[in-house]
């Protein structure tokens, strides 16, 4: 491995072209960052974690900057001028990867051995990797792993799908950074040298439908507890640790650096941008000179530069906090009785749109399709579906479709309101899902469409009801729709659930914080 002084004057050892597991990294690195490196430490688990989020992370001065040119450019910090991202794990990627991993190392558990499972994974995602505090400043765009590639492709690669290459590995004295870069074909000979990222089923990052696979190798940092596998009983438990048990390790994570040309800037527009960006606590140790602003102070900065944005700016809150909410009612102890499916958390109610809406990730949460529904039919259908279900928390309305075919696009506008003033009125989070966009080539369709998906944020914005939006995550992905361009694909489908649930997730957290 190389060694070098980084522009933000860090040690650092890399080697080019290879993500290198730590055995790899034990038997190739040398000198200062072998104090953690070197250690044996007690047994933890081995996790897939299925990313589908990216986040950006910048100070005031890079905040102001984005603002100004209504998306990211390269910093000018790297000679091949890359913008960087990190991978988002959030709640439902651990309880998921919880499942997974069980799933792996016990094939064939029983279901009374699935119920008596408690939940552990949450207890080792406890790096930097996971918080969210930042070490480079105070604000944070989080955006849709695809909405982030679809920009790139359709403004730097003429619609292409991006090219990804495994960049390097770069060792600091307590973390690991496993890089990908991803770049237009029209520059593969810049890259040509460092090998594409395949689906390799050894890899420590591979992408994947959609999402990125992460399959780390130092979770935790600080490792305050040993992984039992319990194998007679088909169970996995945490042992904390306690006095010179506690072991302090190296961490890795994941870098995503999209190649940009000197002057580009990977456009969000300026609304989109506001609604990705969140508030983030210093996290330690922090790896930039500049200085960190107070709540407050970022409130009052984010209101200047987005004066006509009617919500708070929203806190980053803890995965350890967020796991608490998403894994109370995952795996239940056996002296309680399992919920119900009849007692779901989330209501989806919607049109032929989401006839295929269906899958594990709908744990907790009902659907209710009504194929030939319109916006007016939703004021008399969704008091009897509440009625049945006095557990619901979130009411998820999807709907619209049907009334563009209608081309009375006023009289839309009005059954919207009349379902907008309804639904402020309930005593459960409500949210719209918006419009999917139309793959089928009907321009007048498509320009009815793209209108609604512009005003409803609007209008979503002047009543208490969230705004899920669907349309440029879905722009020319023919990949994600069936064969009649309508109704999403099992990939679609994934995507379109993972959407609605990181969106109802955020809203939650925003209402702890108020």
């Amino acid at each position: 491995m190389k060694t070098r002084r980084n522009k933000r004057e860090h040690n650092e050892q890399y080697t080019e072209g290879r993500h290198l597991k730590l055995n790899d990294l034990k038997k190739e690195a040398r000198g200062f960052v072998m104090k953690y490196l070197k250690k044996n430490i007690p047994n933890y688990p081995r996790p897939e974690f299925h990313v589908t989020h990216l986040k950006h992370d910048t100070n005031r001065k890079g905040l102001t900057g984005i603002r100004r040119d209504g998306g990211f450019r390269d910093p000018g910090k790297d000679s091949l001028q890359l913008l960087w991202w990190s991978l988002v794990v959030g709640p439902d990627d651990v309880t998921a990867a919880e499942t997974r991993l069980l799933e792996k190392t016990f094939p064939d558990r029983t279901e009374e051995q699935v119920q008596m499972q408690q939940s552990f994974l949450g207890k080792f995602a406890t790096s930097p990797a996971f918080k969210e505090t930042s070490r480079l400043g105070s604000y944070r765009f989080t955006f849709p792993l695809e909405e982030v590639l679809q920009a790139y492709s359709q403004q730097f690669c003429f619609g292409a799908q991006p090219v990804m290459r495994v960049f390097k590995t770069v060792l600091y004295k307590q973390e690991v950074v496993h890089v990908v870069v991803v770049h237009s074909l029209a520059n593969q000979q810049l890259f040509s040298e460092y090998p594409l990222l395949t689906d390799d089923p050894n890899a420590v990052c591979v992408y994947r439908d959609g999402c990125f696979i992460w399959r780390p190798e130092a979770m935790c940092e600080t490792h305050w507890y040993e992984l039992i596998e319990r194998r007679d009983e088909k169970q996995m438990e945490v042992k904390k640790m306690v006095g010179w048990g506690v072991q302090y390790y190296v961490w890795d994570n994941v870098a995503v650096g999209l190649h940009m040309e000197k002057g580009q800037v990977l456009g969000f527009g300026a609304d989109r941008l506001r609604e990705s960006l969140g508030f983030c606590e210093e996290g330690k140790p922090k790896i930039t000179r500049e200085r960190f602003d107070k709540y407050e102070q970022a409130e009052n900065c984010v209101k200047e530069l987005w004066p006509q944005y009617p919500a708070s700016l929203r806190k980053e809150l803890s995965l350890q906090e967020s796991l608490a909410d998403a894994i109370k009612n995952r795996y239940q102890p056996s002296l309680q009785e399992p919920r119900s499916a009849l007692d779901p958390q989330t209501l989806i109610v919607g049109d032929i749109s989401i006839k295929d809406v269906q899958g594990k990730n709908l744990r907790n949460s009902q659907k209710y399709c009504r194929p030939r529904a319109v916006v007016s039919d939703m004021i008399q259908l969704i008091p009897d579906l509440l009625a049945q279900h006095p557990t619901v928390e979130n009411i998820v309305v999807h709907v619209g479709a049907n009334d563009i075919w209608k081309k009375e696009s006023e009289v839309l506008k009005k059954d919207f309101i009349d379902l907008l003033n309804f639904l402020s009125s309930l005593d459960v989070e409500a949210f719209i899902s918006g419009p999917l966009p139309l793959i089928t080539r009907r321009v007048e369709r498509f320009s009815r469409l793209y209108d609604l998906n512009t005003w409803l944020p609007q209008a979503c914005a002047r009543h208490p009801v969230r705004f899920i939006d669907n349309f440029d995550l879905f722009w020319r992905r023919r990949h994600l729709f069936r064969a009649d361009g309508i109704r999403l694909n099992k990939r679609g489908v994934k995507l379109f659930i993972s959407n609605l649930f990181y969106c109802i997730r955020r809203s939650s957290v925003s209402h702890v914080q108020v």
